[in-house]
């Protein structure tokens, strides 16, 4: 996941390594960077795509 206003990566990039990984691509919108200071809580959303990650 990326968001599009990530200071650390730059959304094309980060599109540009999941390709290189062959990873799921997902879009995190306006995000900023997504690190534990982000303001996120418990992210509903980022536990969604942790339990697709861990099911397969």
């Amino acid at each position: 996941m990326a968001s599009r206003d990530d200071p650390f990566c730059e959304f094309e990039e980060a599109r540009r390594m999941a390709a290189l990984w062959a990873a799921e691509f997902v879009d995190g919108g306006m995000a900023g960077h997504m690190g534990s200071h982000a303001g996120l809580g418990s992210w509903p959303a980022g536990q969604s795509l942790l339990q697709r990650l861990i099911l397969g």
